[in-house]
């Protein structure tokens, strides 16, 4: 039953992957080494690959990991989702995304002369002056040669409280890291309208 079980979950996350690579083929070539699930409600897909045409950017991702409640709604999500019914809760995340720096060098340039940031001149311990630097020139004078971040997101409602929990995460390896978490009261019903009429904002934390 467990081999059944994973069997399926396998085949309808691969075909959708790949319906997905297809559709985006024009744009990037994409691939993965293989998709996992265990029996709590938790899909991985491993080794994502992802290389625009045209340019120098690729990105490498060693998992992208999305979490429901349990299995049972894992496995009818599609039937729940196409009924507007989402999950009660979810996360999803993407760790370890890799990016060589090199590669942004050309969208950096471009960004920097169309808006112009403050504090462009750095002094870094160990390093010298930095005459109107950018980001890419401070990582790599640091020792960096890629960026590697990972991103959680996440959502909870409590039926009984009628409280709604949105929690992000993000971390530069080595680097930093940063939380924000949002409470909304009042979400009778977990549907876009409920989200839009008028929720109480009960919290808002940022670290």
């Amino acid at each position: 039953v467990i081999g059944g079980i994973k069997g399926f979950i396998y085949y309808q996350v691969a075909s959708q992957l790949d319906d997905a690579i297809a559709t985006l083929s024009p744009f990037a070539r994409i691939s993965y080494e293989g998709v996992s699930s265990d029996l709590q409600g938790g899909v991985s897909v491993q080794g994502v690959k992802v290389k625009a045409y045209g340019n120098d950017l690729a990105l490498d991702i060693d998992e992208v990991q999305v979490k429901f409640p349990d299995i049972q709604t894992l496995l009818f999500i599609g039937d729940d989702l196409k009924k507007q019914k989402p999950p009660e809760s979810m996360s999803l995340s993407l760790n370890h995304m890799r990016m060589d720096l090199q590669s942004l060098r050309p969208y950096m340039t471009q960004l920097q002369s169309q808006n112009p940031q403050p504090f462009q001149d750095y002094h870094l311990l160990g390093c010298g002056e930095l005459a109107t630097a950018d980001p890419l020139t401070v990582f790599q004078k640091l020792g960096y040669s890629q960026l590697d971040s990972s991103v959680r997101m996440s959502y909870r409602w409590d039926r009984i409280s009628k409280n709604f929990t949105v929690k992000s995460e993000a971390r530069w390896h080595d680097m930093s890291g940063s939380e924000a978490i949002i409470d909304l009261g009042d979400i009778a019903t977990l549907s876009a309208a409920a989200m839009i009429s008028e929720p109480e904002l009960k919290r808002i934390s940022i670290s």
